[in-house]
């Protein structure tokens, strides 16, 4: 498939992030140890591990026009 396997792994690594949601054991640990309560972490950690991947997968596919 011509892709580099150590881009593949690094961006499965990144897609896994996405989206941490109130279901999720990490989004209460997040939460707890940040010291917000669930409103403030709906708006700040949902939507940043939603960004997170989308960000990372630009800069993936700009690393993979450069490396093979």
């Amino acid at each position: 498939m011509n892709v580099n396997p150590y881009l593949a792994a690094l961006a499965l690594c990144l897609s896994t992030m996405c989206p941490s949601y109130l279901n999720d054991s990490y989004f209460h640990v997040v939460t707890n140890f940040s010291g917000m309560d669930i409103k403030t972490s709906l708006k700040t950690w949902s939507v940043a591990s939603i960004l997170i991947p989308v960000f990372g997968s630009v800069i993936f596919v700009i690393l993979s026009l450069f490396i093979h």
